[in-house]
């Protein structure tokens, strides 16, 4: 880095591009803290979490109490649950483990941006892995999508180590705790992801033997086996049918059955095919721009950009494209399926980079520019959502101001998606899905506060809306007191 600090003159002192360094990891720290849980994804994720703290049962997960969640292996939950165990039951406990795993990650890019010994390359990756919009969002936030991006980015960095004299053998064993950690983060699609670039390369650089030779293949597998399968195993065993819905239902009718009704807890989404390429695009801002500019200005020499002797651009080109070809031809994607992706990436363009931004003083404060994006946006954020609560999809506001003006009132949302209102309120609060389930409390003669989206209310009958008073309004969520009246 001391190298790359150098290179950068737009201050004489090295303590100015720290700064830089420092304002990404500090505003990120902010961001956590101060940001409420975003419904729906963080804070569902959140309050599986803290359901598993509450209940103490760190084997099966809770959507609700008492209903199972099978959809995702539990590391992301554990990690949040641990958080909050420390720092108490927040937002900042449930994310801060998160963002650590995320800094290992950014260790595990610097450590194999380092075998180049190419001057500044280390440190250039690492700021623009930081500062891509999806990773500096996800690197916070409550979801499982980092925790598969570390484990098959330990296993990708392994795999290289592990072929490369003298050091290989303390990595190779390494490989396969990645695909571990992988599994346990999101699930088998960890070994499709890693696997599915490193049969290409090994193809294409016909290095069968040497990765046959370099890797235990078998010993390690049963490592892998030995970390991820109990888990698995004992999940089933608690709650039988698990390992037909999570195996059967998420990784293959998810992908691959269009009409697909079973899932659980939410919806199939329906985007275009080849959407995950819009998706890379827009989660690599602003660097995805930089590459278009790189590989447009030197349309000629994309044949040089893309050689190296021992493979390693190759490598790095497989490894990044891997989620973008996999999941092509899948509709039911969503916005971070490019996050296991974008580790090479940043190292790809980082190695692109180095020669232009070591002769260029236009595209080194160019670069700086773009590294101080994303943490001055994260500031902003931030800063405007403390006065302008509404503008975040949370009930934190609400459930505050409830607890502390109608204590021991009994408050029930009919939201669906409305987790931040459990999470907030620590499960005290109902969280209707269910019409028919509401429509039996709006019909009792108790009188209960009712919180609900706008639209939701301006869908229900004319006697349901009639028996509800509005209180007060929360950005988009209106909050009402239900008289008592006999329904017709």
């Amino acid at each position: 880095m001391t190298v790359l600090l150098k290179k950068f003159p737009i201050s004489s002192s090295t303590r100015l591009f720290v700064c830089f360094f420092s304002l990404i990891i500090a505003a990120r720290l902010i961001g956590a803290f101060f940001l409420p849980l975003i419904d729906p994804s963080e804070s569902r994720y959140a309050e599986i979490a803290r359901k598993l703290l509450e209940s103490g049962d760190w084997i099966t997960l809770f959507h609700d109490y008492g209903v199972p969640f099978w959809a995702k292996p539990p590391l992301s939950s554990w990690l949040s649950a641990s958080g909050m165990a420390l720092f108490g039951v927040n937002g900042f406990g449930a994310r801060l483990p998160i963002l650590l795993l995320s800094l290992g990650l950014v260790g595990l890019v610097i450590n194999l941006a380092n075998t180049r010994r190419q001057e500044g390359l280390s440190a250039a990756s690492a700021l623009i892995l930081l500062t891509g919009v999806l990773f500096y969002i996800a690197s916070a936030t409550v979801m499982t999508d980092m925790a598969l991006a570390f484990g098959t980015t330990l296993s990708m960095v392994a795999f290289w180590q592990a072929l490369k004299p003298p050091d290989g053998q303390k990595w190779k064993y390494l490989f396969f705790v990645g695909l571990a950690i992988g599994v346990l983060g999101k699930g088998p699609i960890a070994l499709i992801l890693a696997g599915f670039p490193l049969f290409l390369w090994t193809v294409i650089g016909k290095r069968f033997k040497e990765v046959w030779q370099k890797l235990p293949w078998i010993s390690g597998t049963l490592l892998m086996l030995a970390i991820a399968a109990p888990w698995h195993i004992l999940a089933e065993l608690k709650t039988p049918g698990f390992l037909n819905y999570y195996i059967v239902g998420e990784h293959f009718n998810r992908f691959f059955v269009k009409s697909w009704t079973g899932d659980l807890y939410g919806y199939a989404h329906a985007e275009p095919i080849g959407f995950i390429w819009f998706f890379w695009l827009v989660a690599t801002l602003p660097w995805s721009l930089w590459l278009i500019g790189i590989l447009s200005s030197r349309a000629r020499e994309w044949r040089t950009l893309f050689t190296s002797e021992d493979g390693w651009v190759l490598y790095l080109l497989l490894w990044a494209l891997s989620p973008l070809l996999i999941f092509t031809f899948s509709r039911n994607i969503i916005w971070t399926y490019p996050l296991p992706g974008i580790p090479p990436f940043a190292l790809l363009l980082g190695n692109f980079l180095m020669p232009l931004l070591t002769t260029s003083l236009w595209l080194r404060r160019t670069f700086l520019v773009s590294v101080a994006i994303a943490p001055l946006a994260m500031l902003v954020v931030t800063f405007y959502s403390h006065f302008v609560p509404e503008v975040l999809n949370n009930q934190q506001r609400l459930v505050q101001s409830f607890m502390e003006t109608h204590k021991n009132a009994k408050l029930i949302y009919y939201c669906p998606n409305c987790y931040s209102a459990e999470f907030y309120s620590q499960g005290q609060f109902t969280l209707l899905r269910d019409v028919a389930l509401f429509q039996q409390v709006m019909k009792n003669e108790e009188d209960v506060f009712v919180a609900m989206r706008k639209r939701k209310f301006t869908s229900l009958p004319q006697w349901m809306r009639d028996k509800l008073v509005k209180v007060q309004q929360y950005g988009k969520t209106i909050l009402f007191k239900k008289v008592s009246s006999h329904a017709p």
